[in-house]
């Protein structure tokens, strides 16, 4: 158990060096508008996501070591950390998305046609969200499904407490 607290922590450290490196162009970026602020926003709003993602484990391995089990709030964490893990592939597709707009408006000097835009936009998305980010959203599935399994495990151990 401590050499995974290690790792988390250290983990966690780099997640908010990346955070606070990303902070001050993204402010300035966000302040000048356009496509590039978007990009910006959501490239913080994914380390941000990813920052609760390790402070719901540290709370999920806190209450398994606490109790020995998974309890129902425990279980709730659970699910969480997995919706969050999908909200990652989008986040990161809509980033992405942004990227290729910021692109379009350097190619038509400074302003994309309004129906080009929205379809390389929606284009970018999908192609990221399935080419790009799979072990995302297999993640949070994944962890979705061990929710699901802890769930119905914890049905069972309540039902064979009761008999006794």
């Amino acid at each position: 158990m401590k050499v995974q607290k290690i790792i988390f922590w250290v983990i966690m450290a780099f997640i908010a060096i990346d955070f606070l490196a990303y902070l001050f162009p993204a402010l300035k970026a966000i302040e000048q508008g356009g496509s590039s602020a978007g990009v910006w926003f959501f490239k913080l709003f994914r380390i941000a996501v990813c920052f609760g993602i390790g402070f719901s484990f540290f709370k999920l391995q806190k209450a398994y070591t606490e109790n020995g089990f998974l309890t129902t709030n425990a279980l709730k964490t659970l699910k969480m950390i997995g919706y969050l893990g999908l909200g990652i592939a989008v986040i990161s597709s809509v980033e992405d998305a942004f990227s290729v707009l910021r692109s379009l408006e350097v190619h038509f000097n400074g302003h994309a046609p309004a129906d080009v835009s929205l379809f390389a936009f929606v284009r970018a998305f999908i192609a990221h969200l399935l080419a790009r980010e799979p072990l995302a959203i297999l993640f949070g599935l994944f962890v979705l499904l061990i929710a699901d399994f802890a769930q119905k495990a914890l049905v069972f151990k309540s039902e064979n407490e009761s008999f006794i």
